[in-house]
């Protein structure tokens, strides 16, 4: 994704947390090789369709995994439990 390239995936394990269907990639059934082959032929002969879903895929793996997302993310993480010890009162030593 990160390469700028449309994803064709099963609809299972992690991509289904990564590949959004039609968005930023083609999402088929597991084991169903007549739409894995559907899929890749219809980005083969749509080269819009494959640029879009590549470009949409792109932005959204440098938003979620680029450093920038990441750092965001680690951000986020700390504001939370910085957060929590203060509504909850914890002291340095009950966190462990």
């Amino acid at each position: 994704m990160l390469a700028g390239r449309p994803v064709v995936a099963a609809k299972a394990g992690g991509a289904l947390e990564i590949v959004k269907d039609h968005e930023t990639g083609l999402l088929v059934e597991p084991s169903d090789s007549h739409a894995l082959a559907g899929a890749i032929r219809e980005l083969l002969g749509n080269r819009q369709l494959a640029a879009t879903l590549g470009e949409s895929a792109k932005r959204d793996a440098e938003g979620r995994f680029g450093l920038e997302g990441v750092l965001q993310q680690w951000k986020q993480c700390i504001r939370e439990v910085a957060h929590a010890k203060q509504r909850f009162g914890w002291q340095s030593s009950t966190i462990t």
